[in-house]
């Protein structure tokens, strides 16, 4: 487990659960600027830690970031050229090849429906994540990454999946898909109970899950195969 505050003058730590052991950094060349609410996402090899806000003084929201190298004890600067615009309290994900943000505040509540997707080794962002068919704008998210397809760093459209999961504030719950294709689907809303209603309420119809945009045959709402493209009903 490797550990970054958001302090610049402070080395980053990591943690060896076999050994039980914390182990200290000594590099701060190159580490980012002061920041709080960051995200930060493994690579395998490289810690990617991004955005967050200096709240030096009046805050001001930041679109910096660096990767440290635990290896080699390196911070390496991010190229801030496409990057999203400055924000916290955004959610950043790792597809195995790439990392993408998304969502987030821009300090006194400006909430953002945009993202980019950041590629560490090329040290780009690739592309802006689509606006259309997105979940309205918000910050403090969850987000996670699954595989729909046959494995993580695939290019093909529809073989990998970025799901955001809403908080229960938010008015609906939804899930929005973002893909290596750059193509996004919205599905309508799961077979789970919105946490808002009574116990003795559902939710009016259960729908199939999500179809796989790879053609996949997808479990529906009681979990029995149905054809490619097709709903239960």
């Amino acid at each position: 487990m490797l550990i970054w505050g958001g302090d610049p003058t402070l080395p980053a730590k990591y943690y060896d659960p076999v050994s039980d052991t914390w182990f200290g950094a000594t590099s701060t060349v190159k580490m980012p600027s002061l920041r709080l609410a960051f995200t930060a996402v493994w690579t395998g090899t490289e810690m990617i830690a991004w955005g967050g806000y200096n709240p030096t003084g009046t805050p001001v929201a930041l679109n910096s970031g660096a990767r440290y190298n635990p290896t080699t004890d390196t911070w390496t600067t991010m190229s801030t050229v496409g990057a999203p615009s400055a924000r916290t309290a955004h959610r950043s994900v790792w597809t195995g090849t790439q990392m993408i943000v998304w969502g987030g505040d821009g300090l006194e509540f400006t909430y953002t429906s945009s993202g980019g997707i950041y590629d560490p080794a090329t040290d780009t962002w690739v592309v802006s994540t689509a606006t259309v068919g997105a979940p309205s704008p918000r910050g403090s998210l969850a987000a996670v990454w699954t595989a729909a397809g046959r494995g993580l760093g695939r290019r093909e459209s529809g073989e990998i999946q970025c799901r955001i999961l809403l908080r229960p504030s938010d008015k609906h719950l939804d899930r929005n898909y973002h893909n290596r294709g750059r193509r996004h689907r919205r599905t309508r809303p799961g077979p789970f109970r919105d946490p808002r209603l009574p116990v003795t309420q559902t939710p009016s119809r259960p729908v199939c899950s999500e179809l796989s945009l790879s053609g996949r045959d997808q479990p529906h709402a009681s979990g029995e195969k149905t054809p490619s493209g097709q709903c239960a009903r």
